[in-house]
Order: C-alpha cells, then sequence, then structure tokens
C-alpha cells in the first residue's frame, strides 16, 4: 500500500499524549491516497479534502472529514451555545479543513483535540462526535411498530395502546408522553374522559401541540350539510386516505372527536400507510420505486358563486422515503380524490404508474390492512398524517364531528423535549 509524502509527514508528526491505557484510542491524520498506477492528471483529479480517522477506546473508526470537523467546532468563536446557532460559515470551515490539524487526545482520554494551522483549537469528547454524527431527523423508523388488523392492532388485544385520561394529559408529565409515543410507536392514540363540545377538544389538543391554521379555519365542527365543497361534509362513504396532500406541508396529526354519533353507520376506518407501502415494497418492487421516485400533483378547489376562493396545489412523490436513514419511509402522500390529472408523469410511464398506484390501493383495502371502531363522545383521537389513512362508512341520520390539524413541526418538537425521540 502506497502513500504520499504528505500522508508519512502528517502520520509521523501525530503524536498522541499518553493516555495511561492501552486501550487509548489510535488518531491519525490522513491525505488521499495516491496509486502509483495513476497519471498524475487523474491523480490530481481524485484528490480530495483531508480526513481524520478517529479510532475510539473500544475499537470503532470513525473516518471524517477535516472541513466537517471545524464546521462543527463547538468553541465560543465557533457556535453559539446560548441559541445553539452556527458561528462559524462554510467557507472558514472548507478554507481550514485543507490543511489538516495536529491531533492528541486530552488529558482523560475522553476525546479529540485538534489544532489547526490557523492556531484555532478544536476539542472534542467522543459522545460528542458521535452525537454529531448521528442527528434525530425525526423521520427514519426508529421505534415504529407496523401494524395490521391481525398483528400489532394497536387499538384492541394486547398490543392495544394506553388510552390517557384528560386528568393525567392536563397533570402528569407521563400523560403528554404517552400521547407522544403512542403517535410515534403505532400513529394513533387516544385521549379520554374529554367534554362533547369543540371548545373542550380544543383545550385537550393544545395540551399536546398548537392547533394547525388550515383554510377551514383553526378548529372546525361540522354535520353532513355540504356547506364546505369536501367528501367530509357529506354522508357517503369515504375511503382511506391521507387529508391535506395539496399542501407541501401537509398536516402532522388529524383529530376527530365524535360529539354526537350517527344513529347508523359513520364508523371510523384506519390503515397503516407504513406498513401497506411495505408490503408493495415486498410484492412489487418496481411498483414501490416508482410511487417513490414519480411526483404527481395533488390540488383542492373551492368556489363560491361560481369564483374561486381556494386553490392549492402541491406536486410530490406519493411515497417519501426519509434522506437520513437512505431507504425508511418518511410520510405516504395517498389520496386518490385530491390526485390531479398526471400531468407531471411521462405519457409513456402513465399506465406503469397507475398500475402502481391502484396496487397500493389494493394492499390499502385489504380488509387485513384495515381496523374499524365507533367513535364515541369524550374520546379524542389523534391520527399521524403522515403515516396512517383514514375513512369512514356511509352513514344516514346526524353526525356531528369536531375536529383540527396539528403541524409535523410542532407534535415533534414536543416528542424531542419531552424525551420520546
Amino acid at each position: 500500500m502506497l502513500y504520499n509524502s504528505s500522508f508519512l509527514r502528517c502520520l509521523i508528526g501525530s503524536q498522541l499524549k499518553p493516555a495511561g491505557s492501552a486501550a487509548a484510542a489510535a488518531i491519525w491524520l490522513r491525505q488521499p491516497r495516491q496509486c502509483c498506477s495513476l497519471s498524475s492528471a487523474a491523480a490530481a483529479a481524485t484528490a480530495g479534502p483531508a480526513t481524520a480517522e478517529i479510532r475510539y477506546p473500544d475499537g470503532k473508526l470513525r473516518r471524517l472529514s477535516c472541513a466537517w470537523l471545524r464546521f462543527n467546532c463547538r468553541c465560543a468563536d465557533c457556535h453559539n451555545a446560548a441559541t445553539r446557532q452556527r458561528v462559524i460559515s462554510p467557507a472558514t470551515a472548507l478554507a481550514a479543513g485543507k490543511s489538516p490539524p495536529r491531533l492528541s487526545q486530552l488529558p482523560d482520554s475522553s476525546g479529540v483535540r485538534l489544532d489547526w494551522s490557523d492556531g484555532h483549537v478544536t476539542e472534542f469528547a467522543y459522545s460528542q462526535l458521535e452525537s454529531l454524527l448521528s442527528p434525530d431527523g425525526g423521520g427514519s423508523g426508529r421505534g415504529r411498530s407496523l401494524w395490521t388488523r391481525s398483528a400489532g392492532h394497536p387499538l384492541e388485544g394486547t398490543s392495544a395502546i394506553r388510552p390517557v385520561p384528560l386528568s393525567e394529559l392536563e397533570s402528569a408529565p407521563s400523560g403528554l408522553r404517552t400521547v407522544l409515543r403512542n403517535l410515534w410507536s403505532c400513529g394513533v392514540a387516544t385521549v379520554t374522559g374529554v367534554e362533547a363540545t369543540e371548545a373542550a377538544t380544543e383545550a385537550a389538543v393544545r395540551q399536546v401541540a398548537p392547533v394547525m391554521p388550515s383554510l377551514f379555519g383553526g378548529m372546525w365542527t361540522f354535520t353532513a350539510d355540504g356547506s364546505r365543497q369536501d367528501t367530509a361534509y357529506g354522508s357517503d362513504a369515504i375511503g382511506v386516505h391521507n387529508d391535506t396532500t395539496y399542501l407541501h406541508n401537509g398536516a402532522g396529526l388529524q383529530v376527530f372527536h365524535v360529539l354526537e354519533p350517527a344513529p347508523v353507520g359513520g364508523d371510523t376506518c384506519l390503515a397503516d400507510g407504513f406498513q401497506a407501502a411495505e408490503t408493495l415494497r415486498q410484492e412489487n418492487a418496481a411498483h414501490f420505486h416508482l410511487l417513490a421516485s414519480a411526483p404527481v400533483f395533488h390540488q383542492y378547489q373551492e368556489f363560491e358563486a361560481g369564483q374561486p376562493t381556494h386553490h392549492t396545489r402541491c406536486l410530490d412523490t406519493v411515497l417519501k422515503l426519509d434522506p437520513e436513514s437512505g431507504g425508511s419511509l418518511y410520510q405516504i402522500r395517498f389520496n386518490p380524490y385530491d390526485l390531479d390529472s398526471l400531468a407531471a408523469v411521462p405519457q409513456a410511464e402513465v399506465a406503469a404508474y397507475l398500475a402502481a398506484y391502484a396496487h397500493l390501493s389494493e394492499i390499502l383495502n385489504r380488509p387485513e390492512s384495515q381496523v374499524w371502531l365507533s367513535l364515541r363522545p369524550g374520546t379524542v383521537i389523534l391520527i399521524d398524517n403522515w403515516r396512517l389513512l383514514h375513512g369512514r362508512s356511509g352513514f344516514s341520520g346526524r353526525r356531528v364531528v369536531s375536529g383540527c390539524y396539528v403541524s409535523r413541526d410542532d407534535w415533534t418538537s414536543r416528542a424531542r423535549v419531552t424525551g420520546v425521540l
């Protein structure tokens, strides 16, 4: 194995302070290798910024960009600890990272010190490096429990989530954590003992996170009176779907409180979109890839006296993958009611796209994929709208439902603050 002279000088010149232990971390700096079989032009083309290889006391090896190390320096000149905002600029970090620093262990062997050529000093504990390398993206599959009607049913049997009494949600930190943990793990949570009014419903929701304003208002209470040009304002059955697919940042939570159940029908259906997508991936990987890569438009329009009053439109994929985890599902945006004309799909791919969409729809509508429940006054149900789909059976008679949306950022922020994420 051949190394260039810069690497050898760096390797020999980086002396570690004694750690007092045979398990001390071995730290060295490495410049890009230059293979003797490459021409000078090819070698210049493959050259890149310096990297540091840090071996932890437990043997774990990290190969890190020197520019990244400088960019993430947490000293007062580079980072504001009070606001947690960065002070150092990307350009400064890039320039500093081109000159390899001198590395040494911290006196207590808990981390590494970097002395840069411009006189700057950076210190990292090994645990701090791991934290910086493993940020919480809020979207990966960690802690998720996918479910079907017979496996992991979140509302029945031994796997059922614990309903949280409103009194506990209002008075004990455990109540909020349980709601947020249920939402993250299963996509659904319930709060019981809530008075059957819009005001009481709102008060319960605000114990979890703020209400999200939307074109329907903040809180809403509706019946099948056709007052809005939306299928929810009728009495027909509605297939499972996600709400607000026509928004770029769709609602994070969908909240329902049935204040007056219908005499006949009006039951609620839930389906785990993440489980359905994984089933799709297993049954036809090409269909999964197409729905995760080809963006389509969803839109919603309202008119008054023949004139448009609302028109929202969003271009995005039906399945969204988490860039941090490199493959875990991050969001599902399935709504055949609001799906637009497929104008963004090349004509040669329309048939294939519709086949993929129909396949996912068929999976979502399998009896095994759906759970049905009869919501009653007093129970508020919160649904992760980025994961679960909801629908309802047709009904007759009067049915009154109150609810709202909660933004994804707001409820996941509470989950992080409370230690759930």
